[in-house]
């Protein structure tokens, strides 16, 4: 008996983990139009010559780097930046492949 209700007290915990983490994954897919437009401007719309997803991180390759902003990026809400040769690499909390196809999607739209 006292197992029953171990195992029902476990079944219990894992559903309600379950249902909080497909909650905040739901919530960090999405991509506001207002980030992508803000990183677009950060990086150069013209500047980017290759985006790529990579370790959860988002990579831009850059035709000069000295002209991305990366004090926007930061204020667009990324959590950390870091600028090595012509790439510039970002993250965010959220989903970062999400957001890397949904800039991909965006700057192709402003083309």
């Amino acid at each position: 008996m006292p197992y029953v209700i171990l195992a029902l007290v476990l079944v219990g915990l894992f559903i309600l983990a379950l249902a909080v983490w497909l909650r905040f994954k739901a919530r960090s897919t999405s991509v506001d139009q207002e980030t992508l437009e803000k990183l677009a401007s950060a990086l150069g719309k013209d500047n980017i010559t290759a985006l790529d997803c990579s370790r959860n991180r988002v990579e831009a390759k850059l035709r000069n780097v000295r002209e991305a902003d990366l004090e926007a990026i930061k204020r667009a809400g990324a959590k950390g930046v870091n600028a090595v040769g012509p790439t510039v690499k970002f993250y965010f909390e959220a989903d970062n492949d999400a957001l890397c196809e949904a800039l991909k999607a965006h700057l192709e739209r402003m083309e």
